[in-house]
């Protein structure tokens, strides 16, 4: 209890230095706009400004990391903090453009999920990639049985009619494909990386071949499910939780097998990197992370700030069902094999 008083106190003392008379600044910060950013602003943005006297000026992007590369190159950052994803950062580590930081700089490691802290990359919610039915249009040759696995979203005797799949290998169908055909969640990647392993995987994709819709939109994802056109689609949480909450759609998320990841903040060198540090410390407070819940359906990436959960949001995210049963998506190893998987994939889709 004194520990947490303490520290507590000490952040206090900080953003009460910043607020002072003449030392108040501006951040800039780049996210990746929409409902999503609008709910950033509200739980993170806005509580910073009023903590330290800082203001906050923001953009938006979509996620063309070129053009972060470009503006540090050109010293002319235009964002002292950015939100991107897993393999933005590994790439922008790699090639020495975005600055690298102590893990331990934004709290514990270990309270953070497995995975999801890097030196350029700082997590605070994770998403999941899941597949949905529609109550309101379930076919009569389902009879009572509903989807409950990975291995249903395979299974057209049992739950005939189209499935929605993103045309996207990145968008976690490989890793679904895996998982239904029996292979443990910590062994995808080991298998993926050998030849019979992508045998696997086609020949699963094969199984449901005369049945599949390829979307290239997630709202096309949605009006498909939602029109009947398919029984089942294959679609981020947050969409499916949209859906239910403010279209009033019946659609059921299925989290077995879900393929996860993590949105980090990074911080290109050329900017402000102390005040965006101290930004960064204030978001990865675990109070800070619960508070995006109430707005978005992604779970806090520090197991800590599920305590600050109210608990009728628990079940709309991705860490309150068995993660242990899913993949959390291998940005490093995508890294070097989507070109290979992107090409196989469009050939795949060609015969279909």
């Amino acid at each position: 209890m004194f520990i947490k008083f303490n520290l507590s106190a000490c952040a206090c003392a900080i953003w009460m230095v910043s607020a002072l008379p003449g030392s108040a600044e501006t951040l800039r910060i780049m996210s990746f706009g929409g409902t999503y950013q609008d709910a950033q602003r509200e739980t993170v943005f806005k509580p910073f400004e009023e903590a330290t006297g800082n203001s906050i000026v923001e953009s938006s992007w979509f996620g063309e990391l070129g053009k972060i590369r470009a503006m540090v190159e050109a010293n002319n950052v235009t964002a002292d903090v950015i939100m991107g994803d897993v393999a933005h950062a590994l790439a922008g580590c790699d090639e020495g453009f975005l600055e690298a930081f102590e893990p331990a700089l934004f709290g514990d490691p270990a309270d953070y999920l497995p995975g999801t802290m890097s030196e350029c990359g700082i997590p605070t919610e994770v998403i999941s990639i899941v597949y949905a039915y529609n109550e309101d249009k379930i076919p009569l040759d389902w009879g009572s049985a509903r989807p409950q696995s990975i291995a249903d979203l395979f299974d057209t005797k049992k739950f005939p009619g189209k499935r929605a799949l993103s045309s996207s290998v990145i968008s976690g169908v490989i890793e679904k494909a895996l998982l239904a055909d029996g292979v443990a969640p910590d062994k995808v990647y080991e298998v993926l990386a050998t030849e019979d392993g992508i045998r696997r995987v086609f020949a699963k994709l094969d199984t449901i071949k005369n049945d599949v819709v390829f979307y290239s939109s997630s709202a096309q994802a949605m009006q498909l499910l939602a029109d009947g056109e398919v029984v089942m689609t294959q679609i981020a949480n947050g969409r499916v939780y949209s859906a239910i909450k403010n279209d009033k759609k019946h659609f059921v998320p299925v989290w077995d097998g879900q393929v996860w990841y993590p949105d980090v903040w990074f911080v290109p060198k050329g900017g402000n990197k102390e005040l965006a540090v101290e930004f960064l410390k204030f978001a990865t407070q675990p109070k800070i992370m619960a508070e995006l819940t109430k707005h978005m359906p992604y779970a806090p990436a520090r197991n800590s700030a599920m305590d600050y959960v109210p608990q009728e949001i628990k079940p709309d995210l991705p860490t309150s069902h068995d993660i242990s049963k899913g993949v959390r998506s291998d940005m490093v190893w995508w890294a070097s094999h989507q070109n290979e998987f992107t090409t196989r994939f469009q050939n795949w889709m060609a015969q279909h």
